[in-house]
């Protein structure tokens, strides 16, 4: 009973994480008010005008966001991967740095930079004799935003993926004689195809799931998608639970439906295999400056435009004119605004809310995850595709539909949980498969002859993978918990169903102020919170790389 009693555990925490949040969600879209079993939900989401349309939006939206960042993220992996370019670390951060921000602050930021009438860029423009404008309310706005949201991580992926390829067979070829562009179409990218096909299907996951960008920008253009019509629906108060929940399902099940072919990418292979000496694509002197070029780019366009949007309109007062001339402007900027948040205990409240909350569903994702990866990986266990396909499904889940189903499954009897604890709820069951992929990954590469010695001398199954598995997968936990942080921090799509007065989010404040018209206060609050995920992300990455001495006392 001893050695089975951290597998119970583990089942245990996956049915009461997964399992029953899916299943109060299956059963209220079939329940009326009164407890009657009814198909009135589906009967009023099926019925609705907008559904079609938000449904190929959705669609599109992710799909070309997907492509897009895969194709750029990609080419700036492999520059940055393989071909030698100086300060790798310095582009890496770059082009990383808008995971910092919430994606509805991103939303906003390019609101402030491309906005029709009174957009930075299009008074830029202006000023310049230029008439071409920008506008970011319209589809192809929206797909910009939605995949400077999108490109980080897809990045992230990729270029671990490039660092981590094999040179042999590469070695091999150009030792026969095939020149670079041969190597690189019928060696390396066929050799990359499941990493990429893994970061095109996280990518769709996530823009299709990005709430931020269609709410800050679709629901005023109306542009309706999947998540804001839930939001929509979720603050219309006469509509019908069950039609909620159905909507809410349909999102689920658009996941779904990815899940399976995500779940057989190298994403996770590649996060916990070492890094090689790969061999070193050679680059003229004109297709160095061209990728040098087209790097810089991308770090102004992801994360140094946005940030400077920001950081003018803190300082901007509300009664000035875009269109005031740069003295003028710049002889009115003050700190008014970051003194206001500084002293809004609002939004020190939210700050401290979810650091913690992003803290402990770092830890306990990477507790449960590496749990469930140990136990699926282990020889001879039964049910472990079970586990697996259980542990991963959340991948393919969107946040806004999540809350819902957390909200049904923990916010009402008889498991009436707050909103501190529904929101952690949130982030660890949405976060849980990056861990579990990564800790699984460790697991089947880490050398199983310790954990039989300790257990044949009496140890514990828990001092056993204390010691034999955890020196393993620590670097791959760190770096899966630096993103689960990030994403916990920011996280907008459930924070902004499942917050309440007195239990704020960083997330769902800075969206409320936006939609309050606290554009200043916004700004600021969010140029405060990238600082802080940064450090975050720092701390979790150093304690990752801590000698192994030092990460067993540590836990």
């Amino acid at each position: 009973m001893k050695d089975k009693l951290p597998r119970i555990v583990a089942l245990t925490a996956l049915v009461f994480l997964v399992g029953w949040p899916a299943m109060r969600l299956a059963v209220g879209t079939l329940t009326g008010e009164d407890g009657v079993w009814t198909l009135m939900g589906w009967r009023e989401v099926f019925a609705l005008p907008a559904l079609p349309r938000a449904a190929w939006n959705t669609l599109l939206l992710a799909s070309v966001s997907a492509f897009s960042a895969v194709l750029f993220g990609g080419a700036a992996a492999f520059l940055i991967a393989r071909c030698g370019l100086p300060a790798p670390g310095l582009w890496r951060t770059g082009l990383a740095a808008p995971i910092l921000f919430s994606q509805s602050v991103l939303a906003a930021a390019w609101v402030l930079l491309a906005d029709r009438q009174g957009g930075l860029l299009n008074v830029l423009a202006e000023r310049l004799g230029v008439a071409w404008r920008l506008n970011v309310f319209s589809p192809s706005g929206m797909a910009l935003v939605v995949m400077s949201c999108v490109l980080p991580p897809a990045f992230l992926f990729l270029e671990a993926a490039f660092a981590r390829m094999d040179p042999a067979l590469e070695e091999t070829a150009a030792v026969c004689g095939a020149d670079a562009r041969t190597i690189l179409l019928r060696v390396t990218l066929p050799r990359a195809a499941p990493a990429l096909g893994g970061a095109s299907l996280i990518s769709f996951l996530a823009a299709a799931a990005a709430f931020g960008p269609q709410a800050v920008l679709g629901l005023p253009s109306g542009i309706w998608t999947l998540p804001n019509l839930l939001y929509a629906r979720w603050n219309l108060y006469s509509a019908h639970p069950a039609s909620i929940a159905a909507l809410a399902a349909l999102l689920l099940t658009l996941g779904a439906s990815v899940r399976p072919l995500l779940v057989r990418s190298r994403i996770a292979e590649a996060l916990a295999s070492p890094r090689v000496d790969a061999q070193t694509w050679p680059l003229g002197p004109y297709a160095r400056a061209t990728a040098l070029v087209g790097l810089v780019l991308m770090v102004i366009i992801g994360a140094i435009l946005p940030a400077m949007a920001l950081l003018l309109r803190s300082l901007t007062p509300y009664g000035l004119q875009v269109h005031a001339p740069a003295s003028e402007v710049w002889s009115r900027l003050n700190m008014d605004a970051w003194i206001t948040v500084a002293c809004d205990p609002q939004w020190r409240r939210a700050f401290a809310h979810s650091l913690g909350m992003a803290y402990a569903a770092t830890v306990l994702s990477a507790a449960v995850g590496l749990a469930l990866a140990a136990l699926a990986a282990r020889p001879g266990t039964r049910g472990a595709t079970w586990v697996d396909a259980a542990a991963s499904a959340p991948l393919g889940w969107s946040a806004t539909a999540l809350a819902v189903a957390i909200s049904a499954a923990f916010g009402a009897s008889p498991m009436r949980l707050g909103p501190p604890a529904l929101m952690t709820l949130a982030y660890l069951i949405r976060e849980l498969p990056l861990p579990y992929l990564a800790g699984r990954a460790s697991v089947a590469g880490a050398p199983r002859a310790l954990e039989e010695v300790a257990l044949a001398l009496g140890a514990s199954p828990i001092t056993a993978a204390r010691v034999a598995l955890w020196p393993a997968a620590r670097p791959a936990l760190a770096a899966a918990g630096a993103v689960v942080f990030c994403a916990s921090f920011r996280e907008i799509e459930a924070s902004v169903l499942l917050a309440a007065p007195g239990w704020e989010s960083f997330g769902a404040s800075s969206y409320a102020a936006w939609t309050g018209g606290q554009v200043r206060e916004m700004s600021a609050a969010s140029l405060i919170g990238a600082v802080l995920a940064g450090l975050g992300t720092a701390t979790i990455l150093w304690a990752g790389s801590i000698d192994r001495r030092q990460g067993e006392k540590a836990c």
